[in-house]
């Protein structure tokens, strides 16, 4: 299982998340979230990989499980976590 942050949220059911090993970006579709959640940006989430159902060689996020909410503050004039 990995884990990441929500980066992007589209408003059609559809993210992107950061994954916290490689920093690359990883597609979610709402269906694969446990509960239908609907995610918001800088929610942390765990997942698993799968091929792209739709992109072949791509990969995208499965049993998607929301874990919790990062929050940032200014601190400064800069984003501390």
């Amino acid at each position: 299982m990995f884990t990441g942050t929500v980066t992007f949220v589209s408003g059609k059911g559809w993210f992107f998340a950061e994954r916290d090993d490689d920093s690359s970006a990883i597609f979610v579709h709402q269906n694969e979230v446990e509960n239908n959640r609907y995610l918001k940006i800088n929610d942390r989430i765990s997942f698993d990989v799968a091929p792209s159902t739709k992109n072949p060689g791509k990969t995208m996020a499965v049993n998607v499980k929301y874990v919790s909410h990062l929050i940032s503050r200014q601190i400064s004039g800069k984003a501390a976590l």
